[in-house]
């Protein structure tokens, strides 16, 4: 995947399930919506959010 790869809420045609609040949809709007500011923004993901019990485990 790269930055210009398609996004699922470019792609997908499922009306239904563009309703949702789901991760990808929701994050692919508020790109949409930093975008429209005209301005670069970077987005950082903490890798320990509260604790170190909440790391994501692969």
């Amino acid at each position: 995947m790269t930055e210009e790869s398609p996004r699922l809420l470019d792609v997908c045609r499922d009306a239904d399930y563009l309703k949702t609040e789901e991760y990808a949809l929701k994050k692919a709007k508020e790109e949409d919506f930093l975008k429209q500011k005209g301005k670069n923004w970077t987005i950082v993901r903490p890798s320990i959010t509260y604790n170190s019990e909440r790391l994501r485990k692969w």
